[in-house]
């Protein structure tokens, strides 16, 4: 990994990935770090992500299976402890950053994309969501767990692209993987996979707690496709990347699915307006459903 110039990530990624792979996480190893180079050189794990590795045709018990297996180190890192050098190291997903995310959504998606004003009601829609998210548990997670951040080696999966993990809800990451905008699970095989994280997870951890976790899922997943879109948007605009568009439709149709959950009637309202802004249609890349 070359890098432009030398930043706070540089250095986490060294230091997290010694962290990781000490408390067992599956992440590649670290072969020389040469900052006056600006380089971190990892071990080749080739070029199949889970995304990639997705779009060839596979059987759902494969599928299934891959997924249990990335599920099995997602467990490790969430029940990594959270002692002093831990929170010393990592920093806290607190509602500060998931107002973050919203304000990236607000600036990059509606403002700049979609050319959608924010009312006052929605920023205090968004205010409740961020304090509503913020107080749930929250324990070690990867921050942007999604199958371009997962790499496929010998059949066995590695988390990649860790430096932004922090402390925070369980349920961010289990949004980002099993509604993940690149790559549609049927519903009952996420339902499986879901449920799979639980039991998984309470074996490890005798203190999580089932329902409050489940609570948390559809607070967490319109946080982190709020985030996505806002992402997507800055990509497409500001990077040059316009292939992002084409996974705008998908974030969408989970998001409308999830404000109707929680009834968040601003973002509903602005949802709907937004279907009559944005005229010029974007592809969807064809997954399963």
């Amino acid at each position: 990994m070359k890098v432009d110039h030398i930043d706070d990530d540089f250095f986490r990624t060294v230091e997290y990935q010694k962290f990781l792979k000490k408390n067992g996480v599956r992440v590649p190893s670290i072969l020389g770090v040469y900052s006056e180079k600006k380089e971190i050189i990892f071990e080749d794990l080739g070029d199949l992500s889970l995304y990639t590795w997705l779009k060839g045709k596979k059987n759902l018990n494969l599928i299934k299976n891959m997924y249990q297996a990335v599920l099995d180190e997602v467990v490790k890192l969430h029940t990594i402890p959270l002692d002093r050098s831990c929170l010393k190291m990592f920093r806290v997903f607190d509602y500060a950053y998931f107002r973050w995310e919203t304000n990236y959504f607000k600036e990059k998606f509606l403002e700049a994309l979609a050319k959608i004003s924010v009312n006052q009601k929605l920023e205090e829609e968004f205010e409740r969501l961020a304090k509503t998210s913020d107080s749930f548990p929250k324990n070690l997670i990867h921050r942007d767990l999604q199958s371009q951040n997962i790499m496929i080696k010998k059949g066995l999966p590695y988390l990649i692209d860790y430096q932004g993990a922090r402390i925070g809800p369980a349920g961010y990451d289990i949004a980002s993987l099993l509604w993940d905008p690149y790559y549609r699970l049927e519903k009952q095989l996420r339902e499986e996979l879901l449920e799979y994280y639980i039991e998984t997870r309470q074996k490890k951890d005798p203190t999580f707690e089932k329902d409050i976790f489940l609570a948390s899922l559809p607070y967490l997943r319109v946080q982190r496709h709020l985030q996505a879109l806002g992402a997507y948007a800055n990509l497409a605009l500001f990077k040059g990347k316009k292939y992002f568009l084409k996974f705008i439709p998908q974030t969408l149709e989970y998001l409308k699915e999830e404000v109707k959950l929680l009834r968040l009637f601003q973002l509903e309202n602005t949802l709907k307006d937004l279907e009559k802004e944005m005229v010029e249609p974007v592809g969807l890349e064809p997954t399963t459903s």
